[in-house]
């Protein structure tokens, strides 16, 4: 009897994390047949305006450079490529084109709470390039590129997570986010390490980094460059919008900043946060504390 249980057991667990292979034209489908835990195989081919929405945990994996999820025409469910409203992890996907009519549309929206782990993958071309409502989840992107990203109406970004319960960011890139902020966190808990944010040449970005709540940030050993033409004179911001986060800190360490825009500045606090800084590198700013 015990042995028919155990048995029993295992069979249910495999049964619980199945590989799906998912070819263009059955995204949707593969998200609404998958149970939770199973992983969506996709083939290295081009999803052309394939969306949908996922309400529970899935790995969703691609081909690097060769899986692509691209909106031609605004998205039909008005919001993403993909919903999240379950915990989703995605490898090696790019997001190319989402467009709806009030500009938000994301390559991929976490929505009711639900967490995303993101890596090498690549976002191009989106009004937004991930977009996250307030809840309690997570939003972690490692190793990701985003290039081109946001309207150019000011209020869409490469990244833009509202009150969630933390933002990390590693080993990632950002290219020429148009008009809007390379990244834009209302998180409680922001960390940025290891990555590069750049307007690009007669680049329209506006802060590399925002920070409208403050909260408990830390960025570390990371690059920026902002273009002469760029919308803003400062390069991270903090504070700028509505009621700061209890013990609002910013941490600066091993940093470059570096700017082609007259009277540039590296931080723009609008109400007081803690700042501690070390070993940061400027050019084309002031510096800001001990470097």
């Amino acid at each position: 009897m015990r042995r028919f249980l155990l048995l029993a057991l295992l069979l249910s667990s495999t049964a619980q994390a199945a590989k799906i292979d998912v070819h263009p034209g059955g995204l949707a489908d593969a998200a609404r047949h998958a149970s939770d835990g199973d992983e969506l195989v996709l083939a290295p081919a081009r999803f052309e305006n394939e969306s949908t929405t996922i309400d529970k945990r899935l790995t969703i994996t691609g081909t690097p450079g060769k899986t692509l999820l691209a909106a031609t025409q605004p998205l039909a469910n008005g919001k993403a490529i993909l919903i999240l409203r379950g915990d989703v992890t995605v490898r090696g996907i790019t997001f190319d084109g989402a467009q709806v009519a009030d500009r938000n549309g994301a390559g991929i929206r976490v929505e009711r709470g639900a967490s995303l782990d993101v890596s090498n993958s690549v976002f191009t071309n989106n009004q937004d390039g991930i977009l996250a409502a307030d809840g309690p989840g997570m939003v972690t992107v490692r190793g990701c590129t985003f290039r081109s990203n946001g309207a150019g109406d000011g209020y869409s970004h490469a990244i833009y997570v509202n009150h969630i319960a933390r933002l990390t960011v590693a080993n990632s890139q950002f290219l020429g986010t148009r008009v809007g902020h390379h990244v834009k966190s209302r998180a409680a808990v922001t960390r940025i390490s290891d990555s590069k944010f750049e307007d690009g040449p007669n680049g329209t970005a506006s802060y590399a980094v925002d920070l409208p709540n403050g909260g408990d940030a830390t960025i570390a050993n990371s690059e920026f460059r902002k273009a002469a033409t760029s919308g803003n004179r400062a390069i991270l911001h903090a504070g700028g919008e509505g009621t700061l986060q209890p013990n609002s800190i910013l941490r600066l360490t091993g940093n470059r900043f570096d700017s082609a825009r007259k009277n540039a500045t590296a931080l723009e606090a609008m109400q007081p946060v803690r700042v501690e800084a070390s070993g940061n590198r400027f050019s084309g700013v002031p510096p800001i504390g001990p470097h």
